[in-house]
């Protein structure tokens, strides 16, 4: 298929924007807010946001920040449970996610894009003008009734030397398939609680999205994906991994080119008249991507703007 790539900074998608979410409870004053699905098939596990001047001991939100024009590059996010107030509460998972675009020479650049019971986010930031992608919510489960279905995904955190430099080790690799780095699920698939973090990885075609031909392709000229479903894996004990279920939403591009970045195709071969919107997203966190600094160790993530689930 061939598309038009657009010239200007903003584009124009028709879809429905992302309804479903409720606001629990909020605290404007210190950054603070709990989030949730309307949805009544939701399992009512929430996303508590704090950004704030958060201080881990190692990282400080604050004191680390480039300049008083970004005075924080993080929020401190968690799936929460069992509420009385915007403190108070059960804590089943805990990472971090990046905001603003801090010393990214390209400036600000960002998608959300969910449903009313998951969404992924994608933003750029830091030196190296990576595209970053974390994400939030329920996932189709292969268990029947499953309660802790849902994922939260982040970044590794670092200093402000990290973000300053030509490293990549605030990125999350969300487009590389087998990794976990920051990937945690409410609770392991026998529902009970534990004492230790619960992980989980995507598994598709090939290495990563957006990895698998060159592009074009040298048989056909052509630009191609796969609209198999993408497989989430959770990390047990013992040999391999065990199938949890599926990420909803996604469509795999097999190449990658800057080209596609923020295109809509709606010609794609068995998604004829199916939009789905092309974005970068990074898959390795190595650096020093000087031969290829337009796609900077990233690849096309492809993301379906019809149903995402069977139900629906």
């Amino acid at each position: 298929p061939i598309s038009a790539t657009a010239t200007g900074e903003l584009i124009e998608i028709k879809a429905a924007p992302i309804g479903g979410w409720e606001v629990v409870l909020e605290d404007s004053e210190r950054n603070r807010i709990m989030l949730r699905s309307t949805n009544t098939r939701s399992n009512g596990l929430m996303l508590h946001v704090q950004n704030d001047h958060w201080d881990d001991g190692s990282y400080d939100n604050w004191s680390d920040a480039s300049s008083s024009a970004y005075p924080q590059r993080g929020a401190k996010v968690k799936i929460v449970t069992d509420h009385t107030d915007i403190d108070t509460y059960l804590t089943l998972s805990e990472s971090r996610w990046p905001i603003g675009w801090d010393y990214s020479s390209d400036g600000r650049e960002w998608s959300l894009v969910g449903d009313d019971r998951l969404f992924y986010y994608t933003s750029r930031y830091a030196e190296r003008n990576q595209r970053s992608t974390v994400t939030f919510g329920e996932f189709d489960s292969v268990i029947e009734g499953d309660a802790f279905a849902t994922v939260l995904q982040g970044i590794p955190y670092g200093v402000e030397a990290d973000w300053a430099d030509n490293n990549d080790d605030n990125y999350a690799e969300f487009a590389k398939f087998g990794s976990s780095g920051e990937h945690y699920l409410a609770r392991p698939y026998h529902q009970m609680p534990t004492d230790t973090e619960t992980l989980w990885s995507k598994r598709g075609l090939g290495f990563a999205f957006g990895l698998m031909h060159q592009y074009p392709n040298p048989a056909s000229y052509g630009f191609y994906v796969h609209n198999g479903p993408i497989i989430l894996e959770e990390e047990i004990e013992g040999d391999g991994n065990m199938l949890r279920g599926y990420l909803p939403g996604f469509v795999q591009p097999l190449q990658t080119a800057f080209a596609y970045h923020k295109a809509v195709l709606d010609d794609l071969p068995s998604l004829e008249g199916v939009p789905v919107l092309l974005w970068l997203s990074a898959y390795d966190d190595a650096g020093g991507y000087y031969n290829y600094k337009e796609v900077n160790g990233s690849g096309l993530l492809g993301f379906r703007l019809d149903k995402w689930r069977a139900y629906q």
